[in-house]
């Protein structure tokens, strides 16, 4: 039973020093700045997108108000 115990440790330090040493601070801040690059673009993409869509919706909503109140001009 002490020898399974061993074994079980001996694989949990083996895993935690490969983790360890893969997390390099250089090569991080690297990775981080171009995630930051890449996360600043998708946003003001997203903004641009949202932002047109929105646009596009009040103008098509004010073009149907629009056509209703002459409809209803029309009528009258």
């Amino acid at each position: 039973m002490g020898s399974k115990s061993f074994a079980v440790n001996q694989l949990s330090e083996t895993a935690y020093a490969s983790v360890r040493v893969a997390d390099n601070g250089s090569d991080n801040e690297l990775i981080r700045t171009n995630n930051m690059k890449l996360e600043a673009f998708a946003m003001r993409f997203a903004w641009a997108f949202v932002s047109i869509v929105v646009l596009l919706v009040i103008v098509s909503f004010l073009l149907v108000v629009a056509g209703y109140a002459g409809s209803r001009l029309a009528l009258h």
